[in-house]
């Protein structure tokens, strides 16, 4: 009896050193972010590094252009694997094609009644009070994931300047517009003389996994956005259903 309460005493601390370490690995994955970074220089060239990275570099991924080559390395533990060179080399490819089937005509009437059809149905998802605060929660969601995922550091220079300096003024306009996103972090010069283009632009940012799949549950378990899906497969998927009908409130 002594024996098998030792076996069950070995197999239960067992199971909760796995539960652990599980629990662990859930809670590193969740709320230790992922880090990336990037940098992009144009100097007669144009010259590109990014890395992105997690648990203090144990894994990172590195990615570089420069020279019409690009390179990309994984590592992990601080050690290197070997570079892949995806310089674009093609691969050969047989000469051998498939016979194409040709496509199956729809006269134009049957596309103009289809189209028809359909903006009906788009129209009604219009009206929809469900659909359309489904559509406003995706959209603000969007802007909470985007907001997330933008670089949280972001500096360097820009100067440019186009064949005509009216070309440069219409671009620098578009910049102007452009400032909630870099507010000044990257200095801007226009050059109204000269076609030149110098740039060195260097962006940092993380990523919390916790906040991508509190985002994803959300939108997943949403009510108006599980209507929304099942309105748009009934009427828009492979099985399509009468649409002459309209509308119907589910």
């Amino acid at each position: 009896m002594a024996v098998v309460l030792l076996i069950l005493k070995i197999i239960g601390i067992t199971l909760l050193v796995i539960l652990g370490l599980v629990v662990l690995i859930l809670l590193l994955v969740l709320f230790v972010p992922f880090r990336y970074s990037g940098r992009v220089v144009y100097k007669d060239g144009i010259t590109v590094r990014a890395e992105a990275s997690w648990l203090l570099k144990v894994i990172a991924v590195i990615g570089s252009y420069a020279e019409n080559k690009f390179d990309l390395k994984l590592r992990f533990f601080w050690f290197f694997n070997k570079p892949a060179d995806l310089s674009g080399k093609k691969e050969e490819h047989s000469e051998k094609t498939e016979e194409e089937t040709p496509e199956e005509k729809i006269p134009l009437k049957e596309r103009f009644e289809k189209l028809k059809r359909n903006l009906t149905v788009l129209k009604g998802m219009a009206d929809d009070e469900r659909i359309t605060d489904a559509l406003s929660f995706l959209f603000s969601e969007l802007k909470r994931f985007l907001k997330h995922l933008a670089p949280k550091k972001l500096s360097g220079h820009l100067e440019y300047g186009l064949s005509s300096p009216y070309d440069t003024a219409i671009l620098l306009s578009v910049f102007a517009t452009s400032l909630p996103v870099h507010k000044n972090r990257v200095e801007i010069t226009p050059d109204f003389d000269r076609e030149i283009l110098d740039a060195d632009v260097k962006i940092k940012g993380r990523i919390f996994v916790v906040v991508v799949v509190s985002i994803a549950l959300g939108v997943l378990f949403n009510k108006n956005v599980r209507y929304l899906m099942r309105t748009y497969k009934k009427y828009f998927g492979k099985k399509k259903e009468n649409l002459a009908g309209g509308l119907q409130n589910g």
